[in-house]
């Protein structure tokens, strides 16, 4: 234990690990030390009633050639009745602390499991995750889980990287999760949450993210509520146009009934089915809303439409405010890539003070405002 408290993850390491992070050669597996120090740090040993303790991982280059795991909780049946045994894990900055993954194709990097009680006892175990990238080495790009989550009440990450692998974030069940200043990258999806047996993604926000690069999606939700993107980039995203999005909602929203609010947002670059797909069909109602996003073209082989909406059953209310579609470069207007594509009666969009640059592929609005109701034509 340092000074600060927290434990040392290189108090856990042999002198031949240790002797390699010092020289970044990614030549001696870390992850036996690492996964000692998880079980430590979240007092696995210890009485139901004490504390976890923080994890401090200091700048260098960890080779990781085996899963990380924390899962006792779930395995030795933890139900969270006052148990404080959680897991706060603290790099030196993501600048300066890089985990290369090695492990096996299939499986995941660091598995977050809770103990799913009897219904009606919901898990409360929460992770915090800061000041550190998670990588898949390049020799196994795109594969495998980075971060999987399963039954965690609450996960914070902060100033943290995960990118390279297929899936980036595997969050199932996972009710709340905050991310800030953090970097999704270069998998084939970026984040996947959805709910199984407990919950549905219910309170997401992601602020000042990066959410580029990804193969297919960078950001996909399952009947989630509440999901908030507040200055956020997405940028070249997807591989083919007719699949994929930057951000895709798949059904309403089975929780509450704001599916999304996204504020600020950058996207530019997605070669995909649609940017921002709103896929409903489900019977569950809700509401959507984007503002001051910027929606940019730039040549005519990266053209995917910027927003998609679809509602079979469910009521889909959107407003979209003070939001920018906008072109340069090669790219050259047509009337047969519109912006915005509806499909379905069961949407009803409401535009206050956009700005269509071209407006050949712009709605009929009149001074950036107007409504449209699914099958029923635009109304200004």
């Amino acid at each position: 234990m340092d000074k600060d408290g927290r434990l040392d993850v290189t108090a856990f390491m042999t002198p031949a690990m240790l002797d390699d992070v010092r020289a970044g050669t990614l030549s001696v597996d870390c992850a036996p030390a690492f996964q000692r120090a998880i079980d430590a740090a979240s007092a696995r040993d210890r009485s139901t009633l004490m504390a976890g303790q923080r994890l401090y991982v200091p700048g260098g280059r960890y080779l990781i050639g085996s899963p990380l795991k924390y899962v006792w909780r779930d395995d030795e049946g933890v139900a969270d009745d006052g148990d404080m045994r959680r897991l706060t894990m603290e790099g030196d900055g993501s600048a300066n602390v890089v985990l290369f993954y090695a492990g096996p194709a299939t499986g995941s990097a660091f598995e977050v499991r809770a103990h799913k009680a009897a219904r009606g006892d919901a898990p409360s175990l929460r992770l915090a995750i800061s000041g550190l990238r998670l990588r898949r080495s390049q020799d196994f790009h795109r594969t495998g889980t980075g971060l999987k989550l399963n039954g965690v009440e609450g996960v914070m990450l902060n100033d943290v990287e995960i990118s390279g692998f297929n899936t980036n974030i595997d969050a199932v069940d996972t009710l709340r999760f905050d991310a800030n200043n953090a970097h999704i990258l270069g998998g084939s999806i970026g984040i996947n949450a959805r709910g199984q047996s407990f919950t549905s993604p219910n309170v997401y926000t992601f602020n000042a993210c990066n959410l580029s690069g990804n193969g297919d999606t960078a950001a996909r939700f399952e009947g989630g509520c509440n999901i908030a993107f507040r200055s956020c980039c997405f940028e070249g995203n997807g591989s083919a146009a007719s699949k994929g999005a930057a951000i895709l909602f798949r059904d309403g929203p089975a929780q509450g009934g704001a599916s999304t609010h996204i504020d600020s947002c950058y996207f530019e670059n997605n070669l995909v089915s649609a940017e921002v797909v709103f896929d409903w069909t489900t019977a569950d109602s809700g509401t959507v809303k984007l503002t001051a996003c910027t929606f940019q073209r730039t040549d005519t082989d990266r053209v995917s439409p910027h927003i998609a909406f679809r509602s079979l059953k469910g009521s889909l209310l959107a407003h979209i405010d003070s939001c920018a579609f906008k072109s340069f470069g090669a790219y050259r207007p047509s009337s047969a890539r519109p912006a915005i594509v509806t499909s379905g009666d069961r949407s009803d969009l409401t535009f206050t003070a956009c700005y269509f640059q071209n407006s050949v592929e712009a709605p009929p609005l009149r001074n950036g405002s107007g409504r449209l109701i699914a099958g029923g034509g635009w109304a200004a």
